[in-house]
């Protein structure tokens, strides 16, 4: 009980400090918006290790528990903070919920949460436990979850000269066929895949910066241009991307997967606080890459104009924006 109430509480905690941002002038004279939405569930989740550790290894949650997570957030707005009716069923008698709502097609219900009802936030907000000294890890157990790149610029006291605007592609990665609440397995297989969209990752001198398990299905959002920039990056997704449209036969269970690539500038940067920090490379683009994804049909990559033109003329393509498996030709120097 006193989990699920420290997570409603952290979920409130970030609303109210949103609050100084509702409005922010830029220095342009402009006013700009920030707000966020929350949702909270309860239930099972499956917890894997993945990755190579010469690369960078993944902590990942999946299953049903964060399907139902996902489907309360669409039903959030912004500033709110959501809980599902499991969750909902645990702690009323603690809560100020102001609404309830049902979705019919995921036939799930959320309550919008004001607060806690006294004298139960004292209690939902106590620490459950003391600060980490950052000090008593080891570097070597540190670096195995820090990109390669990142570590080494940190280890050199170069972290804080991480933000940049650059040019990159990003490509994003649709796969399904892991059972992840039902398959024993499901571990072992993520793992298997992960490590070999690595070794393709690697290969072309690209970022894998993300894996996200949800309703919408498992992806993965690679990069190329950052942190390592190269000029050719549009060659090195699609080069990419043409491997990992042909899984090896030790990784039949996954089945035809989605990309979407696409191109712009983006900001890159480390993100996060001294207690949770991460690389990120940010931007419009990134969004339009996942919207290809979702566009594209099992088996297909499909390529925004801006990524296309910038493909080299060694590449045929079936039409401007689409790069199907079968119909693109890459230079021998690329595979």
């Amino acid at each position: 009980m006193a989990t699920t109430a420290r997570a409603v509480a952290c979920a409130l905690a970030m609303q109210q400090a949103m609050q100084p941002y509702a409005a922010v002038t830029t220095a342009s004279g402009s006013t700009v918006a920030l707000a966020m939405k929350a949702a909270v569930a309860v239930g099972p989740a499956r917890r894997f290790t993945v990755g190579d550790p010469a690369q960078r290894v993944i902590d990942a949650l999946a299953g049903e528990t964060l399907v139902r997570l996902a489907n309360a957030e669409h039903q959030a707005q912004r500033g709110e903070v959501v809980i599902d009716g499991e969750l909902l069923a645990r702690l009323a008698d603690r809560l100020r919920v102001s609404e309830q709502r049902y979705d019919e097609v995921n036939d799930q219900t959320v309550a919008v949460v004001q607060g806690f009802a006294p004298p139960h936030a004292a209690a939902a907000l106590a620490a459950p436990w003391p600060i980490l000294d950052a000090a008593r890890l080891p570097d070597e157990q540190v670096r195995v979850w820090l990109l390669p790149q990142v570590y080494e610029r940190l280890r050199r006291g170069l972290g804080n000269f991480l933000a940049e605007l650059r040019p990159t592609v990003a490509l994003f990665v649709r796969f399904t066929g892991i059972d992840y609440d039902n398959d024993d397995t499901a571990g072992g297989k993520l793992d298997a895949y992960i490590r070999w969209v690595q070794g393709i990752v690697a290969r072309y001198e690209g970022t894998l910066i993300d894996l996200n398990i949800g309703d919408k299905g498992s992806y993965l959002y690679i990069n190329f241009g950052a942190p390592l920039a190269h000029e050719d990056n549009a060659d090195r997704a699609a080069a990419a991307a043409l491997l990992l449209q042909a899984p090896p036969e030790n990784l039949a269970y996954i089945e035809p997967i989605q990309i979407g690539i696409s191109q712009g500038q983006r900001k890159c940067r480390r993100y996060g606080g001294t207690h949770h920090r991460t690389y990120g490379v940010l931007g419009d683009e990134v969004n339009m890459a996942a919207r290809l994804m979702m566009a594209a049909q099992p088996g297909q990559t499909v390529m925004s104009e801006a990524a296309r033109r910038s493909l080299s003329p060694r590449y045929v393509g079936k039409s401007a924006s689409f790069v199907p498996k079968a119909k693109v030709s890459l230079p021998s120097s690329l595979l």
